[in-house]
């Protein structure tokens, strides 16, 4: 085997482990025992774990440029399987949740640790640089607008999508009948296997202390590493416990994640009702709802960007996870209900397909800030964004756009 074939197949590996045990826990290791190669080989071709996800990142690359380029040429025959941009997104979609999930899966956890580094930066500026040559070239082969206003909606939001169906594990069907209706709670069966058993209250002031140290050491752990580098050993050196104390009261790790996350999603909503006390009640018109919007977003991409990376990183884990899934399909359903109702008051349609878009374009737009650096020319930018699709979304009838 060549030097060539060696370094393919130890992207090709890399891209599994991100997949399956997330990104913090790929190592030389782990990629030589996946892809069947000695550890020499991993560490002779890739000095560095950042030059493994390289790599992968790479190998991604090629295949999605691959089948797009496939893509257009079919288009251009007459045989393309998409009309228009809301086709497409939904094509998309689709076959993330069916034949394209692991690839998917690993390129959503190498986006969203990319914004950690420089070179991680880069590495997603490339990729948003492509994708938006790769969707303007698509759309015009469907006839479509290839207005840039229109690709970076379309992307965003497919971005969010993934970011949705993929923690909650909806099957490709499941996705297209998410939507053409909307997000359903019921569309996530939680096995009895996969609930999380009740534990005894500890009702007494130490022990109420003692669970809100570890589960702030939880919060710190991951919004520095992401929910893969949560160990009872890492928690208790990080709280100051003994190694049993996390264990005793929450029982697993799934159980601690998943208390953690609602409490990150308390807080976030505190910083929302806040910045809400500074701005009108409720918007009245889309300017209003835009202003509200990208207030919000700025804030929370920039000073909590942090901790909003860490919730998304444990949506991720909830994809290999099941136990973590009741409190992410409760957020859905919840953000989605919140956004359907501000497009309402703005003269949009009233339905949970709109505010799901909402939902997923917000998510997609925090991705690629996050990933891409929180630059402040793309930061400038986001206001704009927002009102193209909000006024897309927000319209009475659909649109036929991108959603």
């Amino acid at each position: 085997m060549s030097s060539t074939d060696i370094a393919e197949k130890i992207a090709e590996a890399a891209i599994c482990v991100i997949a399956t045990h997330g990104l913090a826990r790929l190592t030389h290791r782990a990629v030589a025992s996946a892809a069947e190669v000695s550890l020499a080989a991993t560490t002779r071709h890739f000095a560095t774990k950042a030059d493994i996800v390289a790599a992968g990142s790479d190998r991604l690359l090629k295949g999605y440029l691959a089948a797009f380029s496939r893509a257009v040429e079919r288009q251009r025959h007459g045989q393309g399987l998409a009309s228009d941009m809301r086709s497409l997104l939904r094509l998309l979609t689709a076959n993330a949740a069916g034949y394209r999930q692991r690839d998917s899966l690993a390129w959503c956890e190498i986006m969203l640790a990319a914004g950690r580094t420089a070179r991680g930066q880069m590495l997603a500026r490339h990729w948003f640089d492509e994708l938006s040559k790769t969707w303007a070239d698509l759309a015009e082969a469907m006839g479509s607008s290839s207005d840039p206003n229109l690709i970076e909606s379309a992307i965003d939001t497919a971005i969010g999508l993934l970011f949705i169906v993929l923690p909650l594990a909806l099957t490709p069907d499941q996705v297209r009948d998410c939507l053409r209706d909307g997000f359903s709670p019921d569309m996530v069966r939680i096995s009895p296997a996969d609930t999380l058993p009740l534990l005894p209250v500890r009702a007494t002031s130490k022990a109420r202390e003692t669970k809100e140290r570890i589960i702030d050491a939880a919060i710190g752990i991951m919004v520095d590493g992401g929910p893969e580098l949560l160990t009872y050993n890492a928690i208790s050196a990080s709280a100051g416990l003994t190694l049993a104390a996390p264990a005793y009261h929450f029982g697993t790790i799934d159980r601690l994640i998943a208390v953690a996350q609602d409490r990150m999603f308390s807080i976030s909503q505190d910083r929302y009702r806040e910045i809400l006390r500074t701005l009108p009640a409720s918007p009245r018109d889309l300017d209003e709802l835009v202003d509200l919007t990208a207030a919000i977003f700025a804030r929370e991409s920039t000073e909590f960007v942090a901790i909003n990376r860490a919730t998304y990183s444990i949506w991720l884990e909830a994809a290999r996870s099941p136990a973590l899934r009741e409190s992410i399909r409760q957020s859905v359903a919840i953000m989605q209900r919140a956004w359907a109702a501000r497009l309402y008051r703005i003269g949009g349609r009233s339905g949970d397909l709109e505010g799901l878009g909402a939902l997923a374009l917000y998510i997609g737009k925090f991705v690629r800030i996050a990933a891409t650096g929180s630059r402040t020319v793309d930061l400038a930018r986001m206001h704009h964004g927002f009102k193209f699709a909000m006024s897309q979304l927000s319209r009475p009838e659909p649109t036929g756009t991108f959603f």
